[in-house]
């Protein structure tokens, strides 16, 4: 038995054990590096640029990651938080969305798509991933503030006194 995944083949061992055979090279119409993974350096290079305002060059080093590597969680990431800061809210929302299938467990990630999914006025989708992410990590002050004053707006006043609530301790 052997399943082929982007980077290799596996397969079950006589004894059981899973082996990897690397066929990267050996496979017509792949492009052995198409599919290494990111180097670390790209991805802090990436948050230097990001850091120092230079959008254009983090996006063109974040979307060269994101297609050589499309499952990186970093780059989709990073990349959904500049477009954010030029207000290219559906490009962010969906590289966001795409971070947060990669690791629907990181608060962080849930919180930037429910802050960036209100600036590009989509509530509910807001909502929905600001109360993931307080959810998974119930200690943020600001995240339960926001969810609260949006679900506020909404008129369900009880949801948003427990969270105006929870951002008060």
């Amino acid at each position: 038995m052997f399943h082929l995944t982007e980077y290799a083949v596996w397969f079950r061992h006589r004894s059981g054990l899973p082996l990897v055979l690397f066929v990267l090279a050996s496979l017509p119409g792949i492009d052995a590096r198409a599919l290494r993974p990111a180097d670390p350096q790209q991805i802090k290079q990436a948050k230097h640029y990001l850091d120092a305002g230079q959008l254009q060059q983090a996006e063109v080093l974040l979307n060269e990651i994101v297609k050589s590597e499309p499952a990186n969680f970093d780059a989709h990431h990073l990349l959904g938080l500049s477009y954010a800061q030029e207000q290219r809210f559906p490009e962010a929302i969906i590289h966001l969305e795409k971070a947060v299938s990669l690791r629907p467990e990181s608060p962080g990630a849930l919180k930037d798509l429910g802050n960036v999914c209100l600036e590009g006025h989509e509530r509910e989708k807001a909502i929905g991933a600001l109360a993931r992410s307080v959810t998974l990590k119930p200690d943020q002050a600001a995240v339960q503030y926001t969810l609260g004053m949006t679900v506020l707006e909404t008129g369900d006043d009880q949801a948003a006194a427990l969270h105006l609530g929870l951002a008060r301790t």
